[in-house]
């Protein structure tokens, strides 16, 4: 599968979420109802790809290595994007277990009821689809696509992001942060 197509099949999933489950839970719930939503469909598609919500193929000094390459000033000027053990972790992730070759989709997602740290999320998924010339942890990451999901009452908003950019035509994140109380 292609990551346009497992972009496809996350806009399903999410449809399916506010189909059937859209009432006021914390942001993990609706995550974990979404993630699940996706299993079944990608398993439906009979192929090797997994969601998961933590990317565990590296050790915890090759992810302190790719935290300190990202706080370089030189490479990546954004707000802070880890935790307060050194880690960025992201939200969902669609990925073929076991190998780095199928990072195709990195999901950040934000509840209209979460008012912190839009800007991290954008942070981290221009951070995980940015190809990374260090040759020790260059083949780690580098998703394909990444896409920031602003859950609102009745509708999801998403913004995609591509080679550490965003790409969609939709509204950014900033744009969305300010408007989510219409969300």
């Amino acid at each position: 599968m292609t990551s346009e197509q497992v972009f496809v099949l996350l806009k399903q999933a999410i449809q399916k979420f506010y189909n059937r489950d859209a009432a006021y839970a914390p942001e993990r719930n609706c995550v974990a109802r979404i993630a699940g939503y996706m299993q079944c469909m990608l398993e439906h598609e009979n192929n090797d790809l997994r969601v998961d919500s933590e990317y565990s193929k590296v050790t915890v000094d090759e992810m302190a290595e790719y935290v300190k390459y990202l706080d370089s000033d030189s490479v990546f000027a954004g707000p802070p994007i880890k935790n307060s053990k050194g880690c960025i972790f992201p939200d969902l992730i669609i990925h073929e277990r076991g190998t780095h070759a199928n990072n195709l989709l990195v999901v950040e997602f934000k509840g209209y009821w979460n008012r912190s740290k839009w800007d991290n999320d954008e942070a981290k998924l221009k951070a995980f689809t940015k190809e990374c010339p260090h040759t020790n942890i260059k083949k780690y990451f580098n998703y394909q696509r990444g896409v920031f999901v602003a859950l609102g009452r009745n509708k999801a908003h998403l913004v995609e992001f591509m080679n550490g950019e965003q790409v969609s035509q939709n509204q950014s994140v900033n744009q969305l942060q300010h408007q989510r109380g219409e969300l």
